[in-house]
């Protein structure tokens, strides 16, 4: 099912390994308690999550910008 299908959908950031493996949980609860909702997913790491009709994941440079010492964009001018 698609996000524009879908009446609801679940969203989540998920930095650093113990949020991903939250987000792995949530998202095998969602698929076995909500057939194809979809699950959104704001994480550094999107290789560790596998694909799901219903995952739409979002990969974020949010790490790259924190290990080189920057600080967080932000999209205000």
């Amino acid at each position: 099912m698609s996000l524009t299908d879908s009446k609801i959908c679940f969203v989540t950031l998920a930095f650093g390994e113990k949020y991903r493996d939250h987000a792995l949980t949530h998202a095998a609860d969602i698929r076995t308690l909500t057939h194809n909702t979809p699950f959104v997913i704001l994480t550094d790491r999107p290789e560790v999550f596998a694909r799901d009709d219903s995952l739409t994941l979002l990969p974020s440079s949010l790490r790259y910008q924190l290990s080189r010492g920057g600080e967080p964009s932000s999209s205000k001018g």
